[in-house]
């Protein structure tokens, strides 16, 4: 199994909160502070324990695959002030992974990744950071960013993120949690 950087509730407490603000529910609208809008991507402010968690996300344009039902879909970075690394990419695929398989990212066909998972989320391998902003100063060059894995069912899933407004949300982002 691999190493994880942060808690499974660390992780999933912020995601839980998007996957309700992406779908406009109001209770966690109550719990989130949305810090603004930026064409596809959107920045958010939430307290955690004594601090504050800062993070933006975006739904896919497009995911293909051979699904009936699926839950939500969110590409996210989050930024945690005190921790290091203290801005990780995260995917949220709506269902769970194939355990033990590697989810593939890439931006605009041009530079890859490998995500690590467990249950339905996924991230990069532990590096103290230095994969994550490699795939943010891809994901601020890029156009689109691609998100390959397989469900639980071996069903194989592609979701296409837009990266338009990604720089400006990212930016929101850093100067909300300084």
């Amino acid at each position: 199994m691999p190493i994880m950087r942060t808690s499974l509730t660390s992780l999933f407490v912020p995601l839980l909160l998007v996957a309700g603000l992406l779908s406009a529910a109001p209770a966690a609208a109550q719990e989130v502070q949305r810090v603004g809008d930026f064409q596809a991507w959107s920045a958010y402010v939430a307290q955690e324990g004594e601090g504050k968690v800062c993070f933006i996300a975006s739904k896919p344009l497009k995911s293909e695959g051979n699904y009936t039902r699926r839950g939500t879909v969110v590409a996210m970075v989050t930024r945690r002030p005190g921790r290091v690394p203290n801005d990780e990419v995260s995917i949220q695929a709506g269902y769970s992974y194939k355990p033990g398989e590697k989810v593939e990212v890439d931006v605009d066909g041009e530079t890859s990744f490998e995500m690590v998972t467990k249950d339905e989320y996924a991230w990069l391998p532990r590096s103290n950071g230095e994969l994550d902003q490699k795939l943010i100063q891809s994901m601020v060059r890029g156009l689109n960013m691609t998100v390959r894995g397989f469900s639980a069912r071996d069903t194989l899933t592609t979701d296409t993120f837009s990266l338009r407004g990604f720089t400006a949300a990212y930016e929101a982002m850093q100067k909300a949690c300084r």
